[in-house]
């Protein structure tokens, strides 16, 4: 790198901006790549009515090459935003982005908000909307800004929505759309899972991850999910029983196709429900069981069961049971599998330290972490100090 001249390496980058496996193994050949490359390749632009000054002075410099480059974008909304039509101006172009995440902190997005952006970033298949307070929303609205995005392939909603939950059958989910990851009340999730269903073309997925339902409201959920029979191929359920008397009826006989399952019961039962669950997968391409299993179900009964449920399969998968964080029982779980592990099947592993349980968990969680830090450090500036680190680079000039 150091030998080519910076014509020539600016070139490089930008011949390959958007092929992400050459430009890390490039960094592999020189450790100084990345400071060579673009920065916000490889980053999120957080942006707030806090730094979007400062992100659209960067924009307006002609010295600035960054705006092909611009993969993913945050909007952090506080307010009535109106930054956000400042930015979303006809001066910046945005139709390389193709993620688009948005965080609502006690406040629904104006109409004329969602209107701006649906027009401005009609490019991204990737939307992620976020409930960040526990302030109750409208369902509805956030369905009918979704469907705003013609390209759609992957979508995450999560919220408290407590109202709204009839939504108009008009109204049709983009037709591309392959993953659908949900974190809502039950009473919203039963509103979606109605909504697809009274699709007259039935919208399948391939990907479904549930992140919170209630034993009782799974008939709506079980419903549609065997409506994706000949899609789906990975399916993550978090699942609450209230009561013992509360029963799991989730069948998933019909669902040959699935790859993977992610499944984590909670409350009384949890283990029997959990047991009843798995005990329905009859997919012969089923590589992956995924159990997660909080220290307390330990004394729960329904190990013996689901221990030879799991071990008698015709096609043996691979089993891992993943751990909280804040003790070490994996030897407890192991004599509570005995057959499992003995085949040789069952991995243990802690949930803060595996990547399976990151793969499914983190899109949610990890994300908070960020909005935590834009909200307790209002003096920080998160797209400035990326501003800083972009200006110094050579090749933005």
């Amino acid at each position: 790198m150091q030998c080519l001249p910076g014509e020539i390496i600016n070139a490089i980058i930008d011949g390959c901006h958007a092929d992400r496996h050459m430009l890390v193994s490039c960094s592999l050949v020189s450790k100084k790549w990345f400071a060579s490359s673009r920065y916000h390749l490889f980053s999120t632009i957080e942006l707030s009515s806090k730094d979007s000054k400062s992100f659209s002075e960067l924009l307006e410099s002609p010295l600035c090459t960054i705006i092909p480059f611009l993969n993913e974008i945050s909007f952090h909304v506080q307010d009535d935003a109106p930054w956000i039509l400042d930015l979303l101006s006809e001066r910046f172009y945005f139709g390389t982005v193709t993620t688009l995440n948005v965080f609502c902190y006690g406040v629904d997005l104006k109409e004329s908000i969602r209107n701006a952006i649906s027009s401005r970033f009609l490019s991204i298949t990737y939307l992620r909307v976020f409930a960040a307070t526990l302030a109750s929303r409208s369902l509805a609205p956030d369905v009918h800004f979704i469907c705003s995005f013609p390209r759609l392939k992957n979508v995450l909603l999560y919220g408290h929505h407590q109202s709204g939950f009839h939504i108009d059958s008009a109204l049709r989910l983009p037709p591309n759309i392959r993953a659908l990851k949900l974190d809502l009340p039950s009473p919203a999730l039963d509103g979606i899972m109605l909504w697809l269903l009274a699709h007259e073309n039935l919208p399948t997925v391939s990907s479904l991850h549930i992140f919170r339902v209630k034993a009782e409201h799974c008939a709506a959920l079980e419903q549609y999910t065997q409506a994706c029979q000949n899609t789906l191929e990975d399916l993550m359920i978090l699942l609450h029983k209230q009561s013992t008397e509360d029963e799991v009826n989730f069948d998933l006989r019909p669902n040959t196709s699935l790859n993977s399952i992610f499944l984590s019961a909670s409350g009384p039962d949890a283990i029997q429900a959990a047991g009843a669950v798995l005990s329905s997968l009859s997919s012969p391409y089923l590589r992956d069981v995924i159990l997660r299993v909080p220290y307390v179900h330990l004394r729960q009964e329904g190990w013996g069961g689901l221990d030879t449920m799991l071990a008698s399969r015709t096609q043996p998968v691979a089993c891992t049971v993943v751990t909280d964080d804040s003790r070490n029982y994996g030897p407890e779980l192991r004599k509570r599998l005995p057959t499992l592990n003995a085949s040789g099947s069952l991995r243990v592993v802690a949930q803060g330290r595996s990547k399976i349980a990151a793969q499914y968990l983190n899109e949610v969680y990890s994300r908070f972490k960020v909005s935590a830090e834009l909200t307790s450090l209002s003096g920080v500036c998160n797209v400035k100090s990326s501003i800083a680190l972009i200006t110094t680079q050579r090749s933005f000039v």
